[in-house]
């Protein structure tokens, strides 16, 4: 307990020191007066760190929608710049970034990505009164941080809802449940949890999570336990890697594919290429290729003819998009970039961007109620030939 008290203390610590220390996170120029001549949007994104692949990603697709954005005459007519503020997946430095942000008076940001970010860097904006485009919060972050943040990644509530039914509709034979977890964030058990939940409502049973940690040579000894808990289906949830590690072992097990759902984020272009040979007829709730936009499909096509035929991971839209909306906000709230106005546009910002029906994304429609998108499509796919291909999809109901 005591080590638990003193490793937050030191979190925010490291918050509101980072006010008063700069790092090579960004650079701030002079303030100007009078209506802003250009729209500078901070984003803050791990573009280093052990998973700054994965952030590459996202800035290639936010840097294409600023260029989208700027072709099309800019946001009210001035252009549209983007300035990316590497966190390196570090706490500490996210919230000296956060503070360099707050000091350079940005009219509001994209980003944190990530939960530890969250809870390092939005205490500052809190207090601030600076609204965070956070794409990637949790339900928990936005719990925390309302009305300063937006988390349009959908909620566990219409997760639990609709995912798991969805799948048993189409594989009736699973009747109970073993749940491999890689427990890497929060969201992973809390999700897990939730679908457990969901189980036990529909008379499924569910055994003990088996935690599969991250790292290991061999997870054949993690099969093993699954397979003899007695399930009929398994919920696997870990990294790209992992979850490819797990899924070759249940298999050469004779687990029926049918039988393995893998969970929304375990579902990319290293599983689908890690797990070759292994994967026909795993069901999973996300695709690296589908959507039902084709201006996302145009760029995930210019992204795969350069990079190698590699698409874009499912979660890339998630910031990106959100300019589109950052663009709405300015544009019919009648937002100069005056300083002299900072905190009541800020405002604008938040109450405009906090509650939206029929929000166009870039890969689906959804709405925002109170800070979070909600009415988000859930699809279940099933791997076939290498591709995930589209068998059902449920649109929750809109509460507007």
């Amino acid at each position: 307990m005591r080590l638990r008290k003193n490793n937050l203390m030191l979190l925010f610590a490291s918050a509101f020191m980072s006010l008063f220390i700069l790092t090579s996170c960004g650079t701030n120029e002079p303030e100007k007066s009078g209506p802003a001549s250009e729209w500078k949007i901070p984003f803050l994104i791990f573009l280093s760190g052990p998973i700054a692949g994965d952030a590459a990603q996202h800035k290639w697709l936010t840097n294409q929608v600023v260029d989208e954005i700027n072709s099309a005459g800019g946001i009210a007519g001035k252009p549209l710049r983007v300035e990316f503020y590497d966190t390196a997946m570090d706490p500490p430095k996210a919230a000296s970034c956060m503070a360099q942000i707050i000091d350079a008076k940005a009219l509001c940001l994209l980003g944190p990505m990530n939960g530890d970010e969250c809870k390092a860097a939005m205490p500052l904006a809190f207090r601030e009164g600076i609204y965070a485009f956070s794409g990637t919060a949790t339900d928990d972050i936005l719990k925390q941080f309302k009305p300063w943040i937006l988390n349009t990644s959908g909620t566990v509530e219409e997760e639990k809802a609709y995912a798991m039914p969805m799948w048993i509709k189409h594989v009736p034979a699973v009747t109970s449940i073993a749940g491999i977890i890689e427990p890497t964030y929060t969201f992973i058990t809390t999700t897990w949890e939730a679908h457990k939940a969901k189980a036990d409502e529909m008379g499924i049973k569910t055994y003990n999570t088996i935690e599969a940690p991250s790292g290991m040579l061999d997870y054949s000894s993690i099969a093993v336990r699954a397979i003899n808990t007695g399930a009929t289906g398994f919920y696997v949830a870990c990294s790209e890697e992992t979850a490819a590690k797990v899924v070759k072992e249940l298999i050469n097990r004779n687990v029926n594919p049918n039988h393995i759902w893998l969970w929304a984020n375990s579902m990319g272009p290293v599983f689908l290429k890690q797990s070759e040979g292994f994967n026909e007829g795993l069901y999973t709730g996300t695709s690296p290729t589908y959507s039902e936009n084709p201006k996302y499909d145009e760029y995930l096509k210019r992204y795969m003819e350069t990079h190698n035929g590699e698409p874009l991971k499912f979660m890339c839209h998630y910031n990106a998009e959100l300019l589109y909306l950052i663009k709405e906000a300015i544009e019919t709230q009648g937002i100069t970039g005056d300083p002299a106005k900072l905190k009541e546009e800020r405002i604008k910002i938040r109450d405009y961007a906090n509650n939206k029906k029929g929000f166009k994304g870039l890969k689906y429609t959804y709405d925002i109620v109170d800070g979070q998108g909600v009415c988000i499509p859930k699809y279940l796919y099933r791997i076939e030939k290498g591709q995930t291909v589209l068998i059902d999809k449920v649109v929750p109901e809109s509460k507007y």
